[in-house]
């Protein structure tokens, strides 16, 4: 009797600890979207130092190389003489890293083939207001990692050679081992389990110090497929390209993000309550180390996804930024592009005036 009524206690807790959470989560939500309505079509007063430019801009430093020739993008030195940097800090009303670091890279681009695109996503956005919410709100949880550059986050996991398992897994068979010698002689058996223990935790502190910087890569990219299979929900047909290769991606990464249990503990990404529960076993038996060095290996086989990953969701995220700063500049106009090599403006003015002149 004594064992069903442990039971049910246990079951009573993780269903309140379970129905707190999504309370929780639904009321952060309401205020999360909220904020978003509120915000939305208001410039950005957002102030930025030059650490956190070189930041942002470091996808497009990279982004700059591999564009194909005879493709337009705005050199540094005329991106300086336009003040372009102040522009983009009042154009950047992104939720996420990836999104502020797409918009950087684009407003250095004109291409043809993707402007209908992108266009398309910002009239969208614009004007289906509970869409644009739903993917705010997934935008906003994505969030933004202030002291790192992503592409610096994910480079450095690209370069990292991942270490074998056979000592972590040879650790565990001893310690399994030793705890079943108690039963047989048990002044051997503790003494085994004890110095086993004692190897244990502190190869998993060395280790897992080594390693600790690379977690909130993962935790990132995890993050951005968990937002990548909430986005592909959308059907609708301007949604629908994204949403196919966001989907295609979640089903290739699946086993990637399936491990995403055993790295959470101990993170800043991670509101799960039930992880306190689970720190001494993966202390003990070195299992985030395990699991990080083969998701570490899938990485690695994978990078043009997880790159074509990030650019989906920054090209959206950026599209609603965009959106924002349309409503927010009524007089903004998008521009028409033609064959002849000649550039006509008609009432111009600069987005940094309060009180511009027209030309």
């Amino acid at each position: 009797m004594e064992v069903y009524v442990i039971i049910g206690v246990i079951v009573l807790l993780l269903l309140i600890f379970y129905v707190t959470g999504r309370v929780s989560e639904h009321h952060r939500n309401q205020i999360t979207r909220a904020a978003l309505l509120e915000e939305f079509g208001k410039l950005p007063d957002t102030e930025y130092q030059a650490s956190d430019l070189e930041r942002i801009g470091k996808y497009h430093a990279k982004m700059a190389d591999q564009i194909p020739p005879g493709h337009f993008c705005i050199d540094d030195t005329t991106w300086n003489d336009l003040n372009m940097n102040d522009v983009f800090a009042k154009f950047n009303a992104t939720q996420s890293s990836v999104g502020e670091e797409y918009l950087y890279h684009r407003m250095h681009l004109m291409s043809l083939a993707e402007e209908t695109h992108f266009a398309g996503l910002t009239d969208y956005f614009g004007e289906h207001e509970d869409e644009r919410l739903k993917t705010q709100i997934i935008l906003h949880k994505l969030g933004r990692i202030r002291q790192f550059s992503i592409t610096d986050i994910l480079g450095y996991a690209y370069d990292l050679e991942p270490e074998r398992n056979l000592k972590h897994y040879l650790l565990d068979i001893g310690l399994i081992l030793s705890v079943i010698l108690i039963f047989f002689s048990s002044g051997i058996g503790v003494t085994a389990l004890l110095i086993l223990l004692a190897y244990s935790i502190l190869s998993y502190y060395k280790r897992k110090g080594e390693i600790t910087p690379y977690f909130t890569t993962f935790m990132y990219i995890i993050r951005m497929l968990t937002a990548a299979e909430s986005i592909a929900a959308n059907k609708d047909s301007v949604m629908e390209r994204d949403a196919e290769i966001l989907s295609g991606i979640v089903a290739k990464c699946r086993h990637f993000k399936k491990n995403a249990f055993f790295l959470t503990s101990g993170t800043q990404f991670t509101e799960n309550i039930f992880d306190i529960l689970f720190d001494y076993i993966r202390i003990i038996f070195h299992i985030d180390i395990i699991k990080f060095n083969s998701m570490l290996q899938f990485l690695k086989e994978h990078t043009e996804n997880i790159e074509l990953l990030r650019a989906v969701l920054g090209r959206i995220d950026a599209s609603i930024a965009v959106a924002s700063t349309m409503k927010a500049m009524p007089h903004l106009t998008r521009p028409e592009f033609t064959e002849e090599k000649e550039l006509a403006v008609t009432d111009g003015i600069h987005p940094l005036l309060a009180d511009p002149v027209p030309n």
